[in-house]
């Protein structure tokens, strides 16, 4: 199959992905060394050339087609005053031009954000080990259809300051760390019936519905919080664009918590929940394989509410909670711990796959609250605790971090697996 896209090399593809995770300055600074290297004012690179330069400007259409449009639209605003001081990327305008008009549909409001503090943010991520089946399939396709494999967005409408309003108006830090899990680890959310706690922004929801989950329910309590969230989600939700990227549509409803969850991977189920008053008929009809919750441990007032809801979800998903969950010690779990525990190839495996489990993440804010998450976790929520943290650690980095909302690897964060099964194998594992 031939196009008239031109394929780029491993290192040019590289080479733009890099360019398009750092800040538009950047982008429009290092595409200005690029122009002077080939016009004879640089250092004279020559492993630099202008293929490098097309392959940025189908990155930043991608972008346009995932929902980056403010981002690639902040690109180009900063190429174009770089040409207006005489100092920057004079011979690409043109193609900037392009993009700009691609993303003119983009309301500055959304953009720039306004007096309230809230702005729509566009959080880029390197997504090429969860599509390397897309990226096999479509090897004989066109460039730009490859490039959209290696490079994905999520954009969430988010409040700037964290102390302004509800707390899950804000892209905290832990949701990003869970996001990088599933998508290093996504056996433990496809083909399963995931719930997630305190969805807040919808950040971690949107990659949660990417990987294509048996059934996915985001809760949340504040209203406000709810359509945030439901706009958020749907913002992610694209199908067939002018880049030629695979559908991922999915519909984005609002469902009491009572409600019967129907299985339907296209299917995103947005609910109110209060954790305190989770009953175990809410619980039965949920019927979780999987519980997520991400930075819901800010407040030791909270906690108990959080943990009744764990373990009211785990005791009655449905599913057999008396299974041995195996022999992983706290101190010795990696990210192939994590996908062996998940994966069923092997008949203890299918057994560990029956058993409901839930992973919370919350960055180290106060070393006192985190004692209250896990004695709480351990004593009154009588479940069975495993410390992932060190799996965690070893995540691939995969969120861009170019501005101080999204540098989450500075954070100190702790993992926790938990069941309501107890390991029999005589491994002691330390509760901490």
């Amino acid at each position: 199959m031939t196009t008239d896209a031109p394929a780029y090399t491993a290192r040019e593809r590289l080479a733009a992905l890099a360019y398009a995770q750092v800040n538009p300055q950047e982008v429009v600074r290092v595409a200005s060394a690029v122009e002077d290297d080939i016009h004879g004012a640089g250092d004279g690179d020559d492993a630099v050339d202008e293929r490098q330069q097309r392959a940025l400007s189908d990155i930043l259409r991608v972008l346009c087609a995932r929902g980056g449009k403010p981002y690639a639209s902040r690109v180009c605003r900063a190429a174009f005053k770089a040409v207006e001081r005489g100092d920057g990327w004079s011979a690409t305008t043109d193609a900037l031009a392009d993009v700009m008009a691609e993303a003119s549909d983009v309301d500055a409001h959304d953009i720039d954000g306004d007096a309230e503090g809230w702005r729509t943010k566009v959080y880029l991520y390197r997504a090429l080990d969860m599509s390397r089946k897309l990226v096999i399939a479509h090897r004989e396709g066109d460039a730009r259809r490859r490039l959209a494999c290696d490079l994905d967005a999520v954009e969430a409408r988010v409040q700037m300051n964290a102390l302004a309003g509800s707390t899950g108006v804000f892209a905290w830090s832990a949701g990003f760390v869970m996001s990088e899990f599933a998508m290093s680890c996504p056996e433990c959310v496809r083909d399963r019936r995931v719930i997630e706690l305190g969805s807040g922004a919808g950040v971690c929801g949107a990659v949660l519905a990417r990987l294509r989950p048996r059934a996915l329910v985001l809760t949340d309590r504040d209203e406000s919080t709810l359509e945030n969230l439901a706009r958020n989600v749907r913002a992610n939700a694209d199908g067939v664009n002018d880049a030629n990227v695979p559908s991922r549509a999915y519909d984005v409803t609002f469902d009491a918590i009572e409600a019967p969850v129907v299985d339907d991977v296209s299917r995103v189920s947005i609910r109110a929940l209060d954790w305190g008053r989770m009953s175990a008929r809410d619980a039965r009809a949920l019927s979780p394989d999987v519980v997520l919750a991400a930075d819901c441990a800010y407040d030791p007032d909270l906690i108990p509410g959080l943990v009744h809801a764990i373990r009211t979800l785990l005791d009655h998903s449905g599913r057999d909670a008396s299974t041995d969950c195996g022999s992983f010690t706290m101190s010795s779990w990696s990210v192939d711990d994590a996908r062996a525990f998940f994966l069923d190839d092997a008949p203890q495996r299918r057994q560990r796959r029956s058993s409901p489990c839930a992973i919370v993440v919350s960055a180290v804010r106060q070393p006192k609250t985190m004692d209250v998450l896990i004695n709480t976790l351990v004593h009154d929520g009588a479940l069975h605790v495993r410390d992932i943290t060190s799996a965690f650690a070893r995540l691939p980095i995969r969120f861009a971090h170019c501005d101080a909302e999204r540098a989450h690897a500075l954070d100190d964060c702790r993992a926790f697996l938990c069941t309501t099964a107890m390991a029999h194998d005589g491994v002691d594992d330390e509760h901490t």
